[in-house]
């Protein structure tokens, strides 16, 4: 009977550390992917992030999050249909969240020159106690002092 608990132990750990592995280099290549996109190599970021994407089997915490990071170097590099393309797979994941959502939304909103100032605003049943507006500059649409600059 100990053998038995102790060879189940050992396999339980054994899985684990793979999988704790295979997380690991997960993250280490949505890194390199990341660091490509950061110093404008758009072409390799992308081409990471779809190794990412055809490798092994990716958490669902971390699908989304390559699925967009791979838009957003599609859309800075210029590749619009393709962006459009993938944003279509990214709907169709079991899971997204919804800040994920708003930045597709926003992606899209740009490809198709839709202005800034026409931003889906998010239906939900409390109220709002302030409403913020961002504005590429300070003196946006609203021309109050309740815009804030973007940072990015």
């Amino acid at each position: 009977m100990k053998i038995l608990v102790l060879s189940t132990f050992l396999i339980c750990s054994i899985v684990i550390q793979n999988v704790m592995a295979q997380t690991g280099l997960l993250e280490r290549k949505i890194t390199e992917a990341g660091s490509l996109w950061k110093i404008n190599k758009l072409k390799e970021a992308i081409d990471c992030y779809k190794k990412v994407l055809s490798g092994v089997e990716i958490p669902g915490e971390y699908l989304s999050l390559v699925y967009l990071r791979l838009t957003e170097a599609q859309y800075q590099a210029g590749l619009y249909d393709k962006c459009l393309k993938t944003i279509s797979e990214i709907k169709s994941l079991p899971f997204l969240p919804d800040h994920h959502q708003l930045k597709i939304d926003e992606l899209v909103r740009k490809i198709n020159k839709i202005p800034i100032i026409d931003h889906t605003i998010l239906n939900n049943d409390t109220k709002s106690i302030a409403r913020i507006f961002v504005s590429e500059n300070r003196h946006g649409a609203y021309h109050e002092n309740k815009n804030f600059k973007t940072t990015e």
